[in-house]
């Protein structure tokens, strides 16, 4: 019997002892060749074999990235599309793992692979893979897939690492995506503007007082105490008030939280009564 065979009528015994560290072992003693041969491309493996596969795979292409590893990665690419949904994704895993170790030939043909796919969880592991190890040369591909599908992961991406000039380009565009996904979102994108030019987080004070009093807090750009309060009593039973409250005390607000705290037990029966009555 081979030892791919034998992994895999190993695997299907039903067998406790030590069964992780031993099917691991047996997989990390195999060839480079063996090992990609143990990889069923059509994902009908179970996950915790199938991670340990990739695991040696990804390792023996660091140590040296052979003709073997540059056919399993094609097989990959090639039998992607004819994949069920779910398999999809676990082919796009598989395609993650080894994309470290890949020369960057491949890197950039799966990068592309990926972003150019109709499907969002392909193009949500290359969001993933740029944001781990991102490259200048992205920036381009970034662009494309933003102006095609304008994904809530690309959005983030933009943000974080392109230049200020191309982050204000799109500002609208993106306030729209990250809006719709939350202020937590949206919170991201002016506080990458609003550093540079403070001006632009007034935008967000008719939006939501508490994300602008974050956005404020994390670019040190103070707010008037009556401005302060206004926000506090428009906000005072929304769940996110502990946010607001920590963001006065990162900005020094002391009389505003001092007014507030003088008024805890009025708030308190407040939100109590409108407990009982929801």
């Amino acid at each position: 019997m081979d030892k791919t065979a034998f992994i895999v009528n190993l695997y299907d015994s039903p067998f406790f002892w030590e069964r992780s560290s031993l099917i691991n072992a047996l997989v990390a003693a195999l060839s480079p060749d063996e090992a990609c041969i143990l990889l069923d491309t059509s994902f009908r493996q179970s996950f915790d074999l199938r991670r340990s596969i990739l695991r040696k795979i990804a390792s023996d292409m660091a140590r040296g990235f052979l003709a073997v590893h540059r056919s399993i990665v094609r097989e990959l690419l090639e039998g992607f599309e004819s994949l069920p949904y779910r398999k999809k994704n676990a082919c796009s895993h598989a395609l993650g793992v080894m994309f470290p170790s890949l020369p960057h030939d491949l890197r950039s043909e799966v990068l592309r692979f990926l972003l150019e796919s109709r499907y969002v969880i392909a193009r949500r592991k290359a969001y993933a893979l740029m944001q781990d190890d991102w490259d200048p040369e992205y920036g381009s591909l970034l662009e494309e897939v933003w102006n095609r599908h304008k994904d809530l992961k690309a959005a983030h991406l933009i943000v974080d690492q392109l230049s200020y000039r191309q982050v204000v380009y799109r500002m609208d565009a993106l306030h729209s995506v990250l809006l719709e996904a939350g202020f937590a979102h949206l919170s991201r994108l002016y506080i990458r503007l609003g550093a540079p030019d403070p001006e632009i987080v007034e935008r967000l004070a008719d939006i939501d007082g508490i994300t602008y009093a974050y956005v404020c807090a994390k670019i040190d750009r103070r707010i008037p105490d009556s401005q302060a309060l206004a926000i506090f009593e428009a906000s005072k039973f929304d769940e996110r008030i502990g946010l607001l409250i920590w963001s006065y005390g990162q900005l020094g607000l002391w009389t505003v939280l001092e007014n507030i705290a003088r008024r805890v037990d009025d708030i308190e029966d407040t939100w109590v009564t409108n407990a009982r009555e929801r």
